[in-house]
């Protein structure tokens, strides 16, 4: 009866690292590569990819982070490094970006949040639309792109969407979570075609990895920001933003939407747009059946798919 006990006794450690073993290997499938191409998620893959012969000259450009968060214009200041040192399980609440403010305000302790009662009392962030699209009646695409042009820019990027899910275009993929949560004018379709007629390169930045509009968490750590898991319906939109669009500025995108399974967004180098090189191959289809879906949510929350975090859909008139 002892030997039966401690064979037993024996058992469960064994037992227990088998089954731990066994769904860590199931979960590391959600951040294997569920797609396929001619580029692997390593630096001497991504290394090879050619870039346009217009970006080897190309010395500068512009980014531009613009959205709701421009109202407050707040973020603590300092070292993101020295943050991640300091205090890095709330490292992404303490960050000195003004862009992630939605996030850093919902931390009742952050500096944000101590900002955002001061200045705005109980005002949620939703409330920076109405204030955000105000300002929008003074805001003139040519003067921008003028100011960039003799600043001597060869290319312009815009955040057509950041992580707060506020789509500067007049979407027509509707968020389910945030009814009207874009802006009525098309901010992006207008300065590309500013930028256009300057000679300068437009592309266009897109969160498709992160939207807090889906996870309403607070994304308090990196690890929170890279694994946080946002749903399939939120694939099912992002993978709907990325295959369809709005062609009436640029001719060769509406040809190169046309050729199947190649959205003109994410993967086609016909516009001759500014990207990064690294392909949004989750998008390969403008139809996606459950299956599809719940494979492109893992693909799109898994940390080894960060490489597909941005999508650039250059060659358009500001997106769906």
């Amino acid at each position: 009866m002892k030997i039966r006990r401690l064979i037993v006794l024996a058992m469960i450690p064994v037992l227990l690292f088998a089954s731990s073993w066994a769904y860590g290997a199931w979960d590391d499938r959600k951040a294997e590569m569920t797609t396929s191409g001619p580029f692997e998620a390593s630096a001497e893959s991504l290394n090879r990819h050619p870039v346009p012969k217009w970006f080897e000259d190309a010395k500068f450009g512009i980014f531009i982070h613009w959205g709701l968060f421009s109202v407050p214009g707040y973020a603590p200041k300092g070292s993101y490094t020295d943050v991640l040192r300091a205090d890095y399980g709330h490292a992404m609440t303490r960050s000195p970006h003004a862009e992630d403010y939605w996030n850093a305000m919902r931390d009742p302790g952050s500096p944000t949040a101590a900002f955002h009662r001061r200045a705005y009392g109980e005002l949620p962030y939703e409330g920076f639309k109405p204030m955000f699209e105000k300002q929008l009646e003074g805001w003139s695409t040519d003067r921008w792109a003028d100011q960039f042009q003799r600043a001597g820019g060869k290319y312009v990027v815009m955040v057509a969407k950041y992580h707060d899910g506020f789509a500067l275009w007049p979407t027509k993929v509707k968020n389910p979570h945030k009814d009207g949560w874009f802006t009525q004018r098309d901010l992006a379709g207008e300065l590309a075609a500013a930028t256009r007629k300057r000679g300068m390169k437009l592309g266009v930045y897109y969160s498709g990895g992160v939207d807090w509009t889906f996870q309403r968490k607070v994304v308090k750590t990196l690890g929170d920001y890279t694994y946080l898991d946002h749903g399939s319906d939120y694939a099912d939109l992002r993978m709907r933003r990325c295959a369809t669009s709005s062609s009436t500025s640029d001719p060769r995108a509406a040809e190169a939407r046309s050729r199947p399974n190649r959205p003109a967004g994410c993967r086609d180098s016909a516009t001759g747009s500014a990207r990064t090189g690294r392909r949004c191959t989750a998008a390969a289809r403008t139809t996606y059946p459950k299956p599809v879906r719940r494979t492109a949510s893992r693909f799109v929350s898994a940390g080894a798919a960060r490489w597909c975090r941005w999508c650039w859909w250059g060659g358009r008139r500001g997106g769906p």
